[in-house]
């Protein structure tokens, strides 16, 4: 997916900076750690729900690669696509 700030900002017809200091002050976070965070709980909803490949469920939450994907996906969830996978299936969801 190309969403981004700057393509939020556009489609709104005000600058980036001012976005992000509105979307941050509303929020209480930036809009790339919302973002980031909304594209792995995605995932993770697709890892439970569906038989989709990493790879298609990379492309689907707007990760692009699938490598990458697994690499963030790792590092916020602390378990691997994979294994969180296996882990729904047993009912046994991080």
């Amino acid at each position: 997916s190309s969403f981004s700030l700057m393509s939020a900002a556009e489609k709104l017809g005000i600058s980036n900076s001012y976005l992000s200091r509105i979307f941050k002050k509303r929020t209480g976070e930036n809009f790339l750690d919302y973002l980031l965070r909304f594209r792995i709980d995605r995932a993770k909803f697709l890892l439970e729900t569906t038989s989709l490949s990493n790879g298609q469920i990379a492309e689907k939450v707007g990760f692009g690669e699938g490598r990458y994907f697994s690499q963030v996906f790792k590092k916020y969830c602390g378990t691997t696509p994979k294994r969180y996978r296996n882990a729904a299936e047993n009912e046994d969801v991080v």
